[in-house]
Formats: structure tokens, C-alpha cells, sequence
């Protein structure tokens, strides 16, 4: 069962990752267009509505592959100290740590998006809860990840020396 649902998170992680470059492309296109027709004093006003929505969903979408490759930020200077049993047990402290953290973020983010669902976004008239839904869905894939990360450790399927 473990491998089955990690071999979906792999899967889901590969079509956010495309879906994050795909949406980055396309903020930048957009980016570059206003830059080129400011010039001829000609702005898009729309920009920074269209940027102010995509950039969190970048985010969202990016995050899960992000920690599923394991690319994000770590304080590895204890963890790099430390062999076998113990380096274990540190590390499922400190993917507890983070899971604690994204279930605080995921109802953060749900709360967000409730209070948020009545506002619009001036010109395009989106809820601004289709914005902050993103803290949403990228800390629902961090929070998938890391509770399957720590379940092989637990399950001593991972001594903690490729973490």
C-alpha cells in the first residue's frame, strides 16, 4: 500500500511540476509583453492581477515536487553528524516538525480562502479564495509527502542516510 501511494505522489508530483512550469512560462511571457509595450507608453493593466494570481499558484504547484526530490532548504549540518538509529530518530523529529507546520498552514489556508471568498480581484472579478486556495493545495502535497516520508522511517524501510 505504501508503494502504491508513493508511487501516485510520484506521479501527481511530475504533472505539478509541468503544470508549474507551464503556469511560469506564462507569467513571464506576460511579464516581458508589459515590459515591451510600457515602453511605448502603452501599459497592460491587467498585469499585476494576472501575476498576483498565478505567482501563488506557481507556488502551490511547485511545492510538492520541490520536498518530493527532497530540493528545499535544510538544516543538514545535525543530520550530517549523525549515523544510523539516531539520525533516524532525528529525522522523524524533525518531519514531525514539518508536518505539524503544514497542517497549520493547510487550515491556515482553508481559513483564508473562506474569509477571502467573498472578495474579488478588481479586474478580473476572480474570488480571491481561487488565489490562496494554492497555501492550500502546496501544503496538502507537503503534508502527503512528509507523512509518507516519516511512516518509512518508521517502519524502518529507510535508515535515514539518504535524507
Amino acid at each position: 500500500m505504501e508503494k502504491k501511494i508513493n508511487k501516485c505522489l510520484d506521479k501527481i508530483s511530475s504533472v505539478f511540476a509541468y503544470i508549474a512550469g507551464i503556469l511560469l512560462g506564462i507569467m513571464t511571457f506576460i511579464v516581458f509583453l508589459e515590459l515591451c509595450v510600457r515602453g511605448l507608453g502603452k501599459p497592460i493593466t491587467a498585469t499585476t492581477e494576472i501575476t498576483s494570481f498565478l505567482f501563488p499558484w506557481v507556488v502551490g504547484f511547485s511545492a510538492l515536487p520541490v520536498t518530493r526530490e527532497g530540493m528545499q532548504m535544510a538544516l543538514s549540518i545535525v543530520t550530517d553528524r549523525i549515523k544510523g538509529k539516531a539520525k533516524q530518530i532525528v529525522v522523524i523529529i524533525s518531519n514531525s516538525i514539518v508536518i505539524w507546520f503544514a497542517v497549520t498552514m493547510l487550515v491556515g489556508g482553508i481559513k483564508l480562502s473562506v474569509i477571502l471568498r467573498a472578495d474579488r480581484l478588481p479586474i478580473s472579478g476572480f474570488s480571491k479564495a481561487s488565489v490562496y486556495s494554492a497555501i492550500v493545495l502546496a501544503f496538502v502535497g507537503i503534508l502527503a509527502d512528509y507523512i509518507m516520508k516519516t511512516i518509512g522511517l518508521i517502519t524502518s524501510r529507510n535508515t535515514g542516510e539518504a535524507i
